[in-house]
């Protein structure tokens, strides 16, 4: 018999439940806890309430398990959690004053091509 060797894309690739599903094993885990979270805290809702808080966090749960449409490499809970963590001083916006002046100028003769 042949050894044969198997070579993987991605050593990073979670398990899918299926081939066609889009979600991992690691997302339907995250989102049991949230509901779990959202039942454990269903004493403080309104009795009439709970069911829809359950539902509602379920929703949200999978809304924030789903990979996001401008970063795809990143699900939406993820880069929500490094929004809140990063190091705001570390990371600002470069101003190029030589360019702002130009692009307000450049604006400008637009504006005045119109009239």
């Amino acid at each position: 018999m042949k050894d044969r060797y198997v070579v993987v894309n991605n050593l990073k690739s979670g398990t899918k439940i299926s081939e066609s599903s889009r979600f991992y094993i690691n997302d339907i885990l995250a989102i049991l806890v949230m509901i779990f979270i959202a039942i454990l805290l269903n004493n403080f809702i309104y009795d009439k309430l709970i069911v829809f808080f359950v539902i509602f966090n379920a929703f949200v749960a999978i809304y924030m398990t789903a990979e996001s449409k401008s970063n795809p490499k990143f699900k939406r809970i993820k880069a929500l959690n490094i929004l809140m963590v990063r190091d705001t001083t570390l990371y600002r916006p470069l101003k190029n004053i030589s360019q702002v002046e130009k692009t307000h100028k450049i604006l400008e003769s637009m504006k005045n091509e119109e009239k």
